[in-house]
């Protein structure tokens, strides 16, 4: 469901980085709804306290995938 992953009609495609996060997240659960859900409204203490999507804009989107890849081997947050 393309439309739960996308920022507006107008806007331009995500970047490779915002595509690598969301490729993380769906490898971890394959609902487009939760993974929106996740990127955008869900906090991360280990992120400064901000979601996936804005840590990706701010140019952290490596600490993004290092956040995603510790919950998939198992680490609880």
């Amino acid at each position: 469901m393309a439309d739960a992953l996308s920022t507006s009609s107008t806007a331009s495609p995500p970047s490779a980085a915002y595509r690598r996060v969301l490729d993380a997240l769906r490898e971890l659960n394959p609902d487009d709804h939760q993974i929106a859900r996740r990127m955008k409204d869900t906090r991360v203490p280990e992120l400064d306290n901000r979601t996936l999507e804005e840590a990706v804009l701010a140019g952290d989107a490596e600490k993004a995938l290092r956040y995603l890849d510790a919950i998939a081997t198992g680490w609880d947050g």
